[in-house]
């Protein structure tokens, strides 16, 4: 609608009967609009807050902009301004006095402290002679977000000082003794295959995970591609090259740790000494990726104070599980020279080069932590208060992302049924599981077993809680522990040997007055069959030594002890049993 008193274009054009000859067209200068309406008030905008606001925020005083549209002046007009969401706001305040066509914003009480959500505004004006209610009302939407923490796509995130999150990780930085070197102070000294340069390249990394999977997305993995650009990927993707970073990136499935463009190339090319990429894989749990000292590439600017170091913490599962592996990324502060001055400087100053932190599902479902073209487009900070160390832990569950440091010691006692009463030892794998459904797995350990049924397991990611144990075995049959087993957080036990009770089903054996894991599902398929007692068949047949799977008992040989094992598990039909 436009408003009394304002001045517009009118445009006439000459009607020609014949249709053959167009008319000229002319037009009315300052043509004055008026409607007789003397008492009319308009919302004509929600001034703040709108868009995005980030958090923390001080107390908030909301504005909105009301116009005399009328013919007469105004005084005392009550107007309006409510919000509803997570937190609910409504404020009154009058206008003591608006001209004709005089436009006033109003500010409302400073009140406002809202949480993260979505937000609905609604204001108004309430002039008790207004002649048109039709534009008294304006509704608006808003976010407030953290960029310290939130979910997009199902892909949750938050960071180490992300007090309000339903959980936050730790900052603990991996040791990188016995990582395997891909670039080591500019020469690439790796055997595995490098895509593009040490400039804008790529390694392929295949048989790292003894057996374990990366799991993004649904979908599992069981490679990993270590770009120089700060990216890792789960498949073949010749975008891996890439230096310019993207919100809009077909680099998929991948992680984002920090995509900048780095530069591993000899000094005399614009790279810079004393510089590394490694991997790790640690308890087979952990794949640790580690960027130490990572250029900035400045225009072949060679500035040894402009680089960054950061690490990557990918969680390894076991190829069954259902869950999606929890990310960790941590950037280091100054500290030792792990990040320069420089790049500091730039970051603080926001002249840090264009750079994404985030990750992408091989369908494209996509959540971002941080991206900056300069400008911030998502705003997580990318270092702590005071440019201390930072991490950031991405999963499909906002309740754990809880990286934790130190450690936590069990000391689980078992009994394997073939080898345990027989004084055998071996090696076992222990996962802690959340005890609520669908049973994530929280942590995971290997150890020996010795022969008198203790180990020790030590593990790295959990916090003070109740879990699920679950113990696996190259031969034994998958057994969980009957509930919760809680860990103060530095220390646990539990005995699944009294009685067969401490299983999950009461799903074990007793053997020489122990309670024992089933022996004999050597394909490790959760269930102890005639397939199992084919494969011991066929190596008993061609005399099969060592340390194989289908050397049930552990005595070295294949042969009809191990046979009895399965066979007679098979004919009781054993299968796991878990919640």
């Amino acid at each position: 609608m436009v408003p009394n008193g304002s001045n517009i274009y009118v445009a006439f054009r000459e009607f020609v009967a014949d249709n053959l000859n167009d008319g000229a067209s002319f037009s009315l200068d300052l043509v004055e609009v008026t409607t007789g309406s003397p008492n009319d008030i308009a919302t004509i905008s929600v001034d703040k807050p709108s868009g995005s606001v980030v958090l923390p925020t001080p107390l908030i005083a909301p504005k909105a902009s009301f116009r005399n549209v009328g013919t007469a002046a105004q005084t005392n007009v009550p107007v309006t301004y409510n919000i509803s969401g997570p937190v609910n706001y409504s404020n009154n305040k009058t206008i003591a006095s608006i001209a004709p066509g005089a436009t006033v914003q109003v500010t409302f009480d400073s009140t406002f402290n809202p949480t993260v959500g979505t937000y609905n505004t609604t204001v108004y004006c309430s002039l008790g002679s207004d002649v048109d209610r039709s534009n008294d009302t304006l509704r608006t939407t808003f976010n407030a977000v953290d960029p310290s923490y939130g979910t997009q796509n199902g892909i949750s995130f938050a960071n180490n000082f992300a007090d309000n999150a339903p959980s936050k990780p730790a900052f603990c930085w991996k040791d990188t003794t016995g990582s395997t070197s891909l670039v080591v102070n500019n020469i690439n000294v790796s055997s595995a295959p490098l895509t593009g340069t040490l400039d804008d390249g790529y390694w392929r990394v295949g048989n790292a995970l003894n057996g374990k999977k990366i799991k993004m997305g649904g979908v599992s993995y069981d490679s990993f591609f270590v770009a120089t650009n700060g990216m890792i990927g789960f498949a073949n993707n010749t975008g891996l090259t890439s230096f310019s970073p993207s919100l809009v990136s077909t680099i998929r499935p991948a992680i984002y740790p920090l995509w900048q463009d780095f530069d591993f190339r000899p000094p005399t090319t614009g790279g810079v000494g004393s510089s590394r990429i490694s991997y790790k894989v640690i308890s087979d749990f952990q794949l640790v990726v580690t960027y130490d000292r990572a250029q900035e590439w400045n225009n072949a600017v060679v500035d040894t104070n402009d680089h960054v170091s950061f690490q990557v913490v990918i969680e390894l599962l076991q190829a069954t599980d259902p869950s999606n592996s929890r990310m960790l990324v941590q950037i280091a502060d100054g500290t030792n020279g792990n990040t320069g001055s420089k790049y500091l400087q730039y970051y603080n100053t926001d002249f840090l080069g264009a750079h994404v932190m985030g990750m992408q599902t091989a369908a494209g479902d996509a959540a971002y932590y941080r991206a900056a073209y300069p400008l911030s487009t998502y705003p997580g900070p990318l270092f702590g208060p005071g440019n201390t160390n930072l991490a950031v832990q991405y999963g499909n569950n906002a309740n754990i992302l809880n990286h934790a440091c130190g450690g936590m010691q069990m000391n689980l006692t078992a009994s394997i049924e073939a080898m345990t009463p027989f004084g055998v030892g071996d090696t076992v794998t222990v996962l802690l599981r959340s005890t609520s459904s669908p049973y994530e797995i929280r942590d995971g350990a290997k150890g020996y077993m010795n022969g008198s049924g203790s180990a020790t397991l030590n593990f790295f990611k959990t916090v003070t809680g109740s879990y699920f144990v679950s113990v696996y075995h190259r031969n034994a049959l998958e057994t969980w522990s009957a509930g919760g087993v809680a860990s103060s957080g530095l220390t646990s036990s539990y005995d699944f040997t009294t009685s067969v009770g401490q299983a999950f089903g009461s799903n074990m054996v007793v053997v020489s007055g122990e309670a024992s894991f089933y022996s004999g599902d050597v394909n490790q398929d959760g269930v102890i069959d005639l397939s199992d007692g084919s494969d011991v068949d066929n190596d008993a047949f061609n005399f099969v030594s060592g340390y194989v799977n289908t050397d049930v008992n552990g005595d070295g040989v294949v042969d009809l002890t191990d046979a009895a094992y399965v066979d007679n598990n098979a004919l009781n039909f054993v299968g796991v049993v878990k919640p």
